[in-house]
């Protein structure tokens, strides 16, 4: 398989010329078992993919063959690259083939063909079969400009992945440089920019993507001004799928979990779901905003519901029982570990059933089901939802009415939460350390910052409290009137 390989990227070398002159396509099959650990962070964008379990990101890799199961795409984008890049792909694609994307950006209209071609392989309406590709940015890659509008095309239709750690940036088509001084013809601009919001539309209209996605690319035209996105829940919310290893995302426990966490969980779901939700679910969002986990109440563990009821799968209307604007199920394993997602009848491609109630009884709104669409809790999609997504501790209230409902809440210029119950305060976030002290329940602390931590609590606060200051594991602390966190800081 080396040898193969070693040809292979012989060929591409002198297809393509000189690395600088031109966007290199280096066949990479030996980075398919690093992959292998890859595992969505969020759940599928139809609750028919729903089953509790993690699932991998990757697909597996299959015995030698003479064409390489994974490519790289890396370098700057050159005028002529597309005929390339094109023929070498025509020559040596694999179903399943896994296209990973390293690139500063560079000429759109380049792009624009390489994404076609991408896109038409795949597309059913072209006679294509989805989906064939995987596309990747890895952590600490980037993938900007021109480049992020290939992912869009060609991941768009198959998969699109964001390992967390990345970086992605969308914009709008800036011209050649040959093209772009004040000579340049009026057609020219407007032609490339028609080409490039008629692909986003396409994406759009297919269900591909998120029509967010377009309005933020077109916020920023200047080649130095992206939208950026970092394999979060907005990653996820414009209709990429963040990714990363396992070991650095685990399933969150049920130890210690309350039923206030798991309802931040659930709005943080459904807020990020906008764009997925048929209108009448968001027209009611709009009007309803958010619910807000009170004290005594959220302090229940969810464990104590779960036993209370008798049953691993539970349900609830959400954002109220008598306000069942979605329904949230939350699902435990037998070690404990924790699954949950949302339901709407009609989110597209959904075929499953609405969870339903086997008996009248509730406990806080909950009742048992026989089985609910759910998906494993990770570590970032609760840090989403309580305010410290990947790690930085939210300050501020964007004015965006698709990334926080309501736009009109006020904010304090600090964050404080109340202990639910009696907590160890740590001097560093995480279980390593001993207790250094402890808050006791119903103390008020301010929340100073915010870390993410490879166990199973996985999100701790930063808290200051009269002469007291440390790490607390977040779950437990509750903050009252704070309305669903953004999708993204």
């Amino acid at each position: 398989m080396k040898h193969i390989a070693f040809a292979a990227l012989a060929l591409s070398l002198s297809f393509f010329g000189k690395a600088s002159d031109a966007m290199e396509v280096t066949p990479r099959d030996d980075l398919l078992k690093d992959l292998q650990g890859l595992t969505y962070l969020y759940p599928p964008a139809s609750p028919a993919h729903y089953d509790g379990e993690p699932r991998i990101a990757m697909p597996q890799p299959q015995a030698p063959t003479e064409r390489p199961q994974a490519i790289v795409l890396s370098g700057q984008i050159n005028k002529g690259d597309a005929d390339r890049i094109i023929e070498f792909h025509q020559n040596n694609w694999f179903y399943g083939q896994v296209i990973i994307l390293d690139s500063p950006g560079g000429n759109f209209i380049e792009a624009l063909r390489i994404g076609t071609h991408f896109k038409e392989l795949q597309d059913p309406t072209d006679g294509g079969d989805v989906p064939t590709f995987t596309f990747l940015v890895r952590k600490e890659d980037q993938c900007l400009s021109a480049c992020a509008l290939i992912l869009a095309m060609g991941g768009g239709v198959g998969n699109a992945l964001i390992e967390k750690g990345a970086t992605v940036g969308f914009h709008m088509g800036i011209l050649p440089d040959e093209q772009a001084e004040s000579t340049a013809k009026v057609r020219d601009v407007m032609n490339l920019t028609y080409d490039i919001v008629a692909e986003y539309t396409r994406l759009i209209e297919d269900g591909w993507q998120s029509p967010l996605l377009l309005r933020e690319a077109l916020k920023h035209r200047d080649f130095d001004s992206f939208f950026y996105l970092k394999g979060d829940m907005r990653s996820w919310q414009l209709g990429f799928d963040p990714v990363a290893d396992a070991d650095i995302a685990p399933q969150i426990n049920h130890v210690g979990l309350d039923d206030g966490a798991v309802k931040r969980v659930c709005g943080a779901l459904m807020h990020a779901s906008t764009p997925r939700l048929p209108p009448e679910t968001r027209h009611f969002m709009a009007s309803w905003g958010d619910m807000t986990p009170y004290l005594p109440e959220a302090a229940l563990r969810i464990s104590e519901v779960f036993d209370a009821l008798g049953s691993n799968h539970i349900s609830t209307g959400f954002p109220a029982e008598d306000v069942p604007i979605v329904t949230c199920s939350v699902s435990r394993s037998a070690n404990g570990d924790i699954s949950i997602g949302i339901f709407d009848d009609d989110m597209p491609g959904n075929y499953v059933e609405k969870p339903t109630c086997t008996s009248d009884r509730r406990v806080q709104g909950w009742c048992a089901v026989s089985n609910a669409p759910t998906h494993p809790l990770t570590v970032p999609l609760l840090a989403d939802a309580l305010g410290c997504s990947d790690g930085a501790l939210l300050r501020t209230v964007p004015d965006d009415a698709d990334n926080w409902v309501p736009g009109w809440l006020l904010r304090p210029e600090t964050r404080t939460g109340t202990a639910k119950r009696d907590v160890n305060i740590r001097s560093t976030p995480g279980l390593s350390t001993s207790p250094i002290g402890t808050l006791s329940q119903g103390t008020q602390a301010e929340i100073t910052d915010c870390a993410l931590t490879n166990d199973k609590q996985g999100v701790f606060f930063q808290i200051k409290s009269g002469s007291t200051e440390g790490w607390v594991s977040a779950r437990f602390l509750n903050e009252e009137g704070l309305f669903a966190f953004p999708v993204t800081n």
